[in-house]
């Protein structure tokens, strides 16, 4: 301890760079082993996850995305069907996701309501606390989580409560603790879905889930699904399908596309800033040893044994690893409770323990390991040399240290370069044309409840800075479910997505027409529908505008009017696919769900209250979110503008450990190096030519680390792109930028340390050694 505290006291420049750069190191390695905690345990909380896979298909012919939407009649038909299929389940959703509690609590709000069997529960799990946990058997029931019930009922019980939403009337008769987030099923409202669509074959808009028997040959079992598809491909209209069923484990990156390399990106992120930040620090130790050895070698030759010297030394490491520790800690609660914890998915101390426990039992051996090398080497040495100031530090020591350095920089430089590639990518689907307009509109979501389009419109646009007013079924350019039709033409039968819009959706949205003519209001009045193709849907199945074919009510021909430019309908992080916008008509669309405000450029500040007002005057039950539309994309690419800042902080976390060792190998050089640099100062070198030598040093391990970063970083950003259909190209320049800015840095860390040595007084340098 006293030994300890003499250091402490004695080098504080270098134990507080030391004690810094370590714990900034063990703060970033939390937080990132807190995402990956979080990404390793996405569903495990199932009992049944070993065993639960979702029905999915690719399409035999063409894209490589899977296809996650089922007919009720065709799941129905696959229940109980072939051997393996323990248990099956139906997932839809309520369009509209408003809700109303009658009764005295007079309770409204916005919540998606999810459809489903009482099978749910059992492939799910579960844990009720309150009411009848086999109540979602039955039609009407409704059950519901606890945040619900602490959201809106404030902890009281709500059993027996009457709910409406846009599906009916039920009654809640079940509560059940909230699922984690990292999970499929996160809603908190479930209801049974009754007999919604159970003889329609042609909406495609459920995800189906099932159990297998241990054992089951899953090669067999889908073979012999795709082979009943095969069968009865003119009933359900899977000619094209490929059937996959997808395990629980692969569902969150090969159905919903989160990119599974990122995982293993912040795996080798945590394991790098760890190595790096344990070579800092022996390089750091190492470089005071020409300061202390004389010390240390002091005290072996009052008595003190090789062992006792190293143990102290290793103490000492240790000792300073804890409180690099302990400082790392109060840095992670600094985070955990500010704006920046948003970057990952979870960042509460309660679920994050395990994460906790394994940062110290991690830290403390490392810093056990670390500590030897500093401990053998300062004791290596022969005392009376020491004391004679004769030691010599071999070349071998040396070369190790700068290979070391060598590593840090090669991690500086791919955290960098990697990061610029990932802004890139996230800044590409930011602002890539989409092919329709997106300035000065604001969206509202305002549920299914909500069914008086035309009213609104015009009560909008009596405002003078309204310009226009449209509306769609689900919300243009987001992610998720799409309604998928699946439909017989005279060629075949085609599969689209579909968006249902109102008669001004292209001119208000700029869209180009290609061929035929736009809806018009007229078209109102059209028993069918009517559909507008995309030029992706028109090439692919050749519809002609003389033919009728079935619309939204499946009983009723809709017209083919036109064809318009592709436009991304879907966010950039999925494959855009055949579409068609769809005009329901006469029979009216009830869920158009979305609003789309155009407002002008002198709109007062007070425009949302203004809009809300608007909506609250047709419609006094209403709810509504609004916003932006250019704003939405931030909420759509939020898991890579988070992955986009953690590189970003990780990246500077490298840089800054990267040249606290650079300091560490300079103030190591000059200070071995004085005799040296004292002659060649005595022979007429001047202090430019002195700053020069210690800088091409540097410069030469940063070329060879550079040299090794570039294929590597390139392979592991080629690889991440691989799950984004639309894409940056990787340049050159980003490397040249990231080599440029750690040459930079390293330099003028390498000039300010340099130049101090070169201004020594040769003589006095000379006489010290």
């Amino acid at each position: 301890m006293k030994t300890l505290l003499q250091t402490l006291t004695r080098y504080k420049t270098s134990t507080i760079l030391n004690i810094v750069g370590l714990s900034i190191a063990f703060a970033a390695f939390i937080v990132l082993a807190m995402q990956i905690r979080y990404d390793l345990t996405y569903d495990k909380h199932n009992e049944n996850y070993d065993s639960l896979y979702q029905l999915s298909a690719a399409e035999a012919t063409g894209p490589n995305k899977l296809n996650v939407n089922w007919s009720r009649p065709f799941s129905i038909d696959l229940a109980g069907k072939f051997q393996g299929i323990e248990t099956m389940t139906l997932v839809g959703e309520v369009w509209g996701g408003s809700f109303t509690i009658k009764g005295d609590e007079n309770i409204s709000g916005t919540e998606q309501v999810t459809t489903c069997n009482g099978t749910l529960t059992d492939i799910f799990s579960f844990e009720f606390v309150e009411g009848d946990p086999n109540s979602l058997a039955e039609p009407n029931n409704y059950i519901v989580s606890q945040a619900f019930v602490q959201k809106y009922f404030q902890g009281k019980s709500p059993i027996g409560s009457t709910i409406e939403t846009s599906k009916g009337n039920g009654t809640i008769t079940a509560v059940f603790k909230t699922h984690p987030k990292n999970g499929t099923m996160t809603r908190d409202i479930y209801t049974n879905i009754g007999k919604d669509n159970v003889d329609n074959y042609s909406n495609w808009n459920y995800v189906v889930y099932l159990t297998l028997a241990k054992n089951t040959d899953i090669k067999k079992l889908t073979m012999d699904i795709n082979a009943f598809m095969a069968e009865k491909s003119d009933m359900y209209y899977t000619e094209n399908l490929d059937v996959i069923l997808t395990p629980m484990a692969d569902i969150r990156y090969d159905v919903n596309n989160q990119n599974r390399g990122l995982l293993y990106v912040m795996i080798a992120a945590a394991l790098l800033i760890t190595v790096l930040a344990f070579i800092n620090f022996v390089n750091f130790t190492v470089a005071m040893v020409p300061i202390k050895i004389k010390a240390i070698n002091l005290r072996k030759v009052v008595g003190a044994s090789q062992t006792q010297l190293r143990a102290n030394v290793i103490c000492e490491v240790l000792t300073l690893v804890f409180l690099s520790l302990l400082l790392s800690f109060l840095l992670v609660n600094i985070f955990r409770n500010s704006p920046f914890s948003s970057i990952i998915s979870d960042a509460s101390f309660d679920n994050n323990i395990i994460v906790y426990i394994v940062a110290v039992v991690l830290s403390l051996f490392s810093g056990a390991v670390a500590g030897l090398y500093p401990a053998f080497y300062s004791t290596s040495f022969q005392p009376a040399l020491v004391l004679k100031n004769s030691y010599a530090l071999g070349t071998k020591g040396t070369l190790m240290r700068k290979l070391l350095i060598g590593f840090q920089f090669f991690v500086a430089i791919s955290f960098i370069a990697g990061s610029i590639f990932i802004q890139q990518q996230h800044s590409y689907m930011l602002d890539k044309d989409r092919g329709y307009s997106k300035e000065d509109i604001i969206h509202v979501s305002h549920g299914g409840s909500f069914n008086k389009h035309e009213v609104l419109s015009e009560e909008l646009k009596s405002k003078s800075f309204i310009k226009d007013v449209t509306f769609s079924g689900y919300e243009l350019g987001a992610s998720g479910s799409i309604q998928n039709w699946t439909r017989p033409y005279s060629k075949g039968s085609f599969e689209l997505m579909i968006l249902p819009v109102s008669y001004n959706f292209l001119n208000f949205f700029d869209i180009d027409l290609l061929k035929g003519r736009d809806f018009i209001k007229s078209d109102n009045n059209n028993e069918g529908g009517c559909y507008m193709m995309s030029k992706m849907a028109m090439d692919k199945y050749e519809f002609e505008f003389t033919e009728k074919i079935l619309g939204n009510t499946y009983a009723k021909r809709a017209d083919v009017v036109g064809v318009c430019e592709n436009v991304y309908i879907r966010n950039m992080k999925e494959e855009q696919k055949p579409f068609a916008l769809y005009l329901n008509c006469k029979r009216g669309w009830s869920s158009l769900l979305n609003s789309y405000i155009k407002i002008s450029e002198d709109a007062p500040d007070n425009v949302f209250e203004t809009i809300t007002e608007a909506y609250k005057k047709v419609d006094p039950t209403a709810i509504i979110q609004a916003n932006y539309f250019t704003e939405r994309d931030e909420f759509f690419y939020q898991e890579d503008n988070n992955t986009k800042k953690m590189m970003q902080g990780f990246s500077l976390v490298a840089i800054a450990i990267a040249l606290v060792g650079v300091f560490g190998l300079v103030a190591f050089d000059t200070r071995f190096r004085r005799k040296e640099i004292g002659i060649r100062r005595v022979h007429g070198a001047t202090i430019k030519q002195i700053i020069l030598m210690f800088g091409l040093s540097y410069i030469g391990i940063i070329i060879i680390s550079f040299a090794l970063s570039v294929p590597l970083v390139y392979y592991g950003i080629t690889i991440w792109l691989e799950s984004f259909p639309y894409k940056i190209e990787i340049a050159w320049w980003v490397f040249a930028l990231a080599l440029l800015l750690v040459v930079l840095l390293t330099l003028a860390i390498s000039i300010t340390q340099s130049y101090k040595a070169a201004n020594e007084n040769p003589v006095k340098s000379l006489k010290s050694e």
